[in-house]
Order: structure tokens, then C-alpha cells, then sequence
């Protein structure tokens, strides 16, 4: 008998392509354990009750409400455990576009992999600066090719002979503080002699 009902005849493959994990003996976790596991760390995050997980986890299993897929995938990760990573449970995000540090929130949003959407009204982009500069990317270094004993977790932008050479950390904050970096290359560098264009290598 399957785990799912009738009127839901995708879920059993998607379930287990998507949600079940590998347990220690090598067979796949059933729904009943991955959504014990998904309740139970959703519990000890959010400080439930006794009561609260129980009451959770019935409805749960009862398949009348579940927690978010993205929940559901890193519940029970030491990952998800970090204060810093509370946004990859949500399966949907948004911020407000109203200065350089959304640009730099909708870029670490998607690493955590929640779908990331930007409010774009009037009103709020307003307050954005203007683009002053246009950025001409001159090269783009292939992703991998620098050795990993000389990577470096943040990312930096240095002057080289009037270009900038953009170093990107391999990391999840390198990358979003490197995507802010442009931006604001782009929005706030002054440029000496009244230019109004910078070559960029990443």
C-alpha cells in the first residue's frame, strides 16, 4: 500500500527522489521517518512544547499540513542547526530593493536555495542611487581554477592600472559580498579624470 493517497499520484516518486534521505544501512528513509525527522528538528529550533510536536507531528502524518519542502529537505543537517542558515527552511523569500545590502541579501537568499523575490516598486528603488558607471567585464576566470589550498573565504577587489580585478571567496558570503561589490562599483565609485566606465576581471 502506498504512503500517499490516491489523489496524490506523483507523490511516492517525488518523495523518495526528492525528500528521503539514506540512513546508515544504506535503505531509504519511509515518509513516517522523514517527516519525524523533519518534525522533530523543526521543534527543537523553534523551542516547541511537548504538546506542540506532538500535535505537529500527527497532523503531519495524517499528511493534512507538512512543513516547507525546503524544511523538509534540511531538517535534521547540522547545517540547518545555524542561526546564520534560518532562511534555507523557507521555501519562498523577498526583501525590499531599497539600498546596495538587498542586493547583496537576494544573492546569499538563493545560495541557501529559497526561491528569492525582490519588491521593485516605484517608491522603493527611488531610493537607490543612480548607476553612475558602467561596468565592462573583460574577463571572466573559468569557476575551479585556483587551487583549493588557495582559496580564500572573502572576496576583494583590488585597482590594477586603472581596471579592478575582482577576487571572489569561495564561499557563500564571498559570493554575495562580491555581487554587492559590483553593484556598488557600479552605483558609487567615483572615477578620477570624469570617466564614466570600469573594467572589470572576475
Amino acid at each position: 500500500m502506498s504512503e500517499f493517497s490516491t489523489n496524490a499520484p506523483s507523490a511516492l516518486a517525488v518523495f523518495y527522489r526528492t525528500y528521503s534521505r539514506r540512513k546508515e544501512d544504506g535503505t531509504r528513509e519511509n515518509f513516517k521517518e522523514a517527516m519525524t525527522r523533519a518534525v522533530d528538528a523543526a521543534a527543537e529550533v523553534g523551542k516547541y512544547t511537548e504538546a506542540e510536536r506532538e500535535l505537529v507531528l500527527r497532523e503531519a502524518l495524517e499528511q493534512r499540513c507538512f512543513p516547507s519542502g525546503r524544511a523538509f529537505w534540511v531538517a535534521g543537517t547540522d547545517w540547518a542547526k545555524e542561526r546564520k542558515n534560518f532562511s534555507g527552511w523557507y521555501n519562498c523569500t523577498s526583501t525590499n530593493i531599497v539600498d546596495l545590502d538587498a542586493f547583496q541579501l537576494i544573492m546569499e537568499l538563493a545560495m541557501m536555495g529559497s526561491g528569492t523575490g525582490a519588491v521593485l516598486e516605484q517608491s522603493l528603488i527611488d531610493k537607490l542611487p543612480a548607476i553612475k558607471n558602467k561596468i565592462n567585464i573583460t574577463r571572466i576566470n573559468k569557476v575551479g581554477t585556483v587551487a583549493k589550498k588557495n582559496r580564500k573565504q572573502n572576496s576583494k577587489i583590488e585597482e590594477e592600472k586603472g581596471s579592478f580585478n575582482l577576487i571572489v571567496g569561495d564561499s557563500r558570503k564571498g559570493w554575495a559580498d562580491a555581487y554587492r561589490m559590483i553593484i556598488k562599483l557600479a552605483m558609487e565609485f567615483e572615477i578620477q579624470q570624469g570617466g564614466s566606465e570600469i573594467d572589470l576581471k572576475i
